[in-house]
């Protein structure tokens, strides 16, 4: 697990609300403080476009299971920047992110891990936002106990070269 905070929020915000910075990801949950809190559980609701049915209007994920059967963040994404944009900053938020099933494993079959995909169910990106500081933290879910933590140590390395390309600095958080 890493913990970083985002030296620029601004840009930060611009990429990952209105550009597609984190447009392959899941979104498992956000809430999102304003003049009240919004919560969204990012479990998709198959229901709601029927059993069989399958419309042009259904979001990318509807038709194929992603992890968990999460909604894709850019299926949300305009949503949840209503909530945000405004005069006023929020005063709080918090987006839980899962990467797809099929990127995790890739990734980590692209590490030399070769874990079965059952295994790692998740890597997972968490941002918070504190009404002035904005910090993001990666995690691993894994189905079993296991002492080796190189799917850890890959996601860690993954996300800090993903933001660095993306141009987003970051600092260590340090007690």
């Amino acid at each position: 697990m890493i913990a970083r905070k985002i030296s620029d929020v601004r840009k930060f915000m611009s990429g990952f609300l209105i550009g597609n910075m984190l447009d392959n990801f899941r979104l498992a949950e956000a809430v999102i403080t304003t003049f009240c809190t919004f919560t969204i559980d990012g479990r998709l609701e198959r229901r709601f476009f029927g059993e069989a049915e399958e419309t042009d209007d259904q979001p990318e994920n509807a038709k194929n299971r992603g992890p968990a059967d999460l909604v894709a963040w850019k299926d949300v994404r305009e949503r949840c920047f209503d909530l945000i944009r405004g005069k006023r900053t929020p005063l709080f938020f918090r987006f839980v992110f899962f990467s797809s099933a099929e990127s995790a494993s890739a990734l980590l079959r692209q590490n030399g891990l070769a874990l079965p995909e059952d295994q790692v169910p998740g890597l997972c990106l968490n941002l918070r936002y504190s009404g002035t500081e904005l910090y993001l933290t990666t995690g691993t879910s894994y189905r079993t106990f296991t002492m080796d933590k190189t799917a850890d140590r890959i996601w860690d390395e993954y996300v800090d070269a993903f933001l660095k390309k993306a141009g987003i600095e970051t600092a260590p958080i340090t007690s």
